[in-house]
C-alpha cells in the first residue's frame, strides 16, 4: 500500500529499536524489546509498519490463528495521530487479512481509550463483552471487539 510518501511494509530485526520506542510512547503499560524480537519468529505472527520517507510512523500486529486474527497492537506515533493514520494502518490489516483467509478479527481496547473504540466501531468492529481487570498496570478492563470479515 502506498500514499505519496506513505508506504506499508513488514517488520524484520532492523526495526525493533523504532518499533519499541514508539511502544514506549504510545502505552502505559508497553511491551518490552524482547517481546517484539519473539515476534519476529512467532509463525503466528505478522506485523506491519507504516513508513512516511525515512521514519516509521506507526505499526500494527496481528496473529492469524487458523481462519481468525487477533490485532495485538496499533501504534501511531503520537506527533502522527490525527492525520488519518490509524484508519490507513487499519484498512490494509483488514484487506491483508482478507487475502489471507481470515473472516474474523478481534482485539481488546482499554474501555478509557475513547478515540480508539470510536475509530474500530467506524470501521465495523463489535463490542462483544469486557475483559475484567485486563491490563496489568491499572488493572483496567478491556473492551473485546469483533469484526466478521465479508
Amino acid at each position: 500500500m502506498e500514499n505519496k510518501e506513505k508506504k506499508i511494509i513488514k517488520m524484520t530485526a532492523e526495526h525493533l529499536d523504532r518499533v519499541h520506542e514508539l511502544e514506549n510512547l504510545c502505552f502505559e503499560d508497553p511491551w518490552s524489546l524482547e517481546a517484539f524480537k519473539a515476534e519476529l519468529t512467532n509463525q503466528l505472527a505478522t506485523y506491519h509498519l507504516m513508513v512516511d520517507g525515512e521514519d516509521i510512523v506507526g505499526y500494527c500486529g496481528i496473529w492469524k490463528v487458523v481462519d481468525e486474527g487477533h490485532i495485538t497492537n496499533l501504534c501511531i506515533e503520537p506527533s502522527r495521530q490525527g492525520e488519518g493514520l490509524g484508519r490507513m494502518m487499519m484498512d490494509l490489516v483488514m484487506d491483508w487479512a482478507r487475502g489471507s483467509n481470515i473472516c474474523r478479527l478481534t482485539l481488546e481496547v482499554r474501555v478509557s481509550n475513547e478515540k480508539a473504540i470510536y475509530l474500530y466501531e467506524k470501521l465495523g468492529f463489535k463490542s462483544a463483552g469486557i475483559r475484567k481487570a485486563y491490563y496489568e498496570d491499572n488493572r483496567e478492563d478491556a473492551n473485546i471487539m469483533w469484526l466478521e470479515l465479508t
